[in-house]
């Protein structure tokens, strides 16, 4: 049997993850706690550990289809550069947050918005941006 170590990330509609597959315990073991300790972002993704009969990541779908439609890498150090793009914040997704959590609505976002544009730029506040 194989153990496989498994990092999974889900944004939006994107889900990637980092795969060790093993026969030895031990070196899964190893390569949780080293990727632990040199992990920027341990929060963003969820660890797995499963068993199958096959170090293949497609044997982890075939058993759990929730590992379906994932983007898999066996390399951690070309996983983290694709994690952190998808970390990385967007407009939509701090005015998303703002709507959500700051009681405003969409034109008190706007509005807003606008009066600390105009003052980041120095325009008077009746004035046109």
């Amino acid at each position: 049997m194989y153990t496989h170590l498994i990092l999974l990330a889900k944004f939006d509609n994107v889900a990637i993850a980092y795969h060790f597959a093993s026969q030895d315990n031990t070196a899964v073991i190893h390569q949780q706690t080293a990727i632990q300790a040199q992990s920027p972002h341990p929060a963003t993704y969820s660890p797995h550990i499963l068993k199958t009969s096959d170090p293949s990541f497609e044997s982890v779908a075939k058993m759990d289809p929730y590992f379906a439609n994932v983007t898999v890498y066996s390399d951690w150090q070309k996983f983290l550069p694709t994690l952190n793009k998808l970390l990385s914040l967007k407009a939509v997704d701090v005015a998303a947050f703002l709507l959500n959590h700051a009681n405003l609505t969409a034109f008190g976002l706007q509005k807003n918005a606008l009066l600390h544009l105009r003052r980041l730029f120095g325009h008077p506040s009746g004035s046109p941006l």
